[in-house]
């Protein structure tokens, strides 16, 4: 069943926790703010950390299907990649600094799992944008596997707990300068033209 009550737990748990954090909110607190019974909640999830990484998980599958509009849209490579780091920039945005922090200090266990899900997903939406990319000659003449790389790599080292502290930059504005520094690196003068046209940037 599509509403069922244990889908509607995880999406009311998930609006308070990207409010409060996921450490300061209580199991107490998702009951009574949802009116049931903390009974209820353990019907479906055994423990908090259980509760939690439906959340993520959940969250990571509604933004993974967004993904796939903006990569299966008709448009070109150059715009592809703009929207889907723009995308991505907004979504982190969104999410705050703190809750990767709040993951990292009381839920480590789930670090892994998250990478791993969001490598794969980097991984396929980037493949299908360097590849038509390469069709449409935006890019420049390197094998595919290193385009890749350089992108799967640059996104996971901006998008990490550790940089976003020791940086003391806004993600949005650190993916806004990763774009630049990817298109000015691995694009042509043809997909420069077309990059100089976008607008990027985080909704504030």
């Amino acid at each position: 069943m599509k509403n069922s009550r244990k889908e509607e737990i995880v999406e009311f748990a998930k609006k308070i926790f990207l409010k409060e954090g996921f450490y300061k909110t209580s199991l107490d607190q998702i009951a009574l703010q949802f009116h049931i019974s903390k009974k209820t909640i353990y019907k479906y999830f055994p423990s908090k950390q259980k509760l939690v990484e439906e959340v993520i998980l959940s969250f990571i599958r509604s933004h993974s299907e967004e993904i796939d509009q903006i990569v299966d849209q008709r448009r070109d490579a150059v715009t592809k990649l703009c929207q889907f780091l723009n995308y991505l920039a907004n979504m982190l945005q969104q999410v705050g600094e703190k809750w990767f922090e709040d993951i990292q200090s009381n839920f480590p266990e789930l670090l892994q799992e998250i990478d791993e899900l969001r490598t794969k997903q980097l991984t396929k939406s980037l493949s299908k944008i360097i590849q038509q990319g390469k069709q449409e000659n935006f890019f420049v003449e390197l094998p595919d596997v290193i385009l890749i790389t350089i992108l799967v790599s640059s996104i996971k080292g901006i998008v990490n707990p550790v940089f976003m502290k020791q940086s003391n930059i806004p993600i949005g504005r650190s993916l806004e300068i990763t774009t630049k520094f990817i298109v000015n690196s691995i694009m042509n003068e043809r997909a420069k033209k077309i990059f100089k046209d976008i607008k990027f940037g985080v909704n504030k």
